[in-house]
């Protein structure tokens, strides 16, 4: 079993642990009670107007935190293929917290980019010669 499918089922897990209490059912929402509410929000969240929205949201926040940690890589120089890299290697903890990806943009942006987390930017290339020399080290 991998450490994602590992992760998906300890959320799942805490999540039915947190239903099966009384007092939380009554703060989930309809469609969390109803799967055919649920069915229609992602069908409507599927429209092609309504993604298009959701892919320009997604480029304004990832735009915002380009430009509160740089529009280049921080060890090249390259503006092209930028990624948030964690300086100190724990990206995997903030991860978790987060899901990465476009929630850690809203994360970020959310929390006005105060994060105990120390952040950078850096072209996929760089970042993934970080990895390496990183699990290399571990070896």
């Amino acid at each position: 079993m991998s450490l994602t499918d590992k992760r998906r089922r300890q959320k799942v897990e805490g999540q039915r642990r947190w239903r099966a209490k009384p007092e939380n059912r009554a703060k989930e929402t309809e469609w969390q009670r109803r799967p055919e509410a649920r069915a229609k929000k992602v069908e409507r969240a599927r429209l092609p107007e309504n993604r298009a929205k959701g892919i320009e949201r997604n480029r304004r926040l990832r735009a915002a935190v380009l430009n509160h940690y740089g529009n280049e890589c921080a060890r090249c120089g390259t503006t092209e293929n930028l990624e948030i890299d964690h300086i100190n290697e724990d990206g995997a903890q903030h991860r978790e917290r987060v899901w990465g990806g476009n929630a850690l943009y809203q994360w970020l942006v959310t929390h006005n980019f105060e994060t105990d987390y120390e952040l950078q930017t850096l072209c996929h290339s760089c970042n993934m010669k970080k990895a390496a020399a990183a699990r290399k080290a571990l070896r």
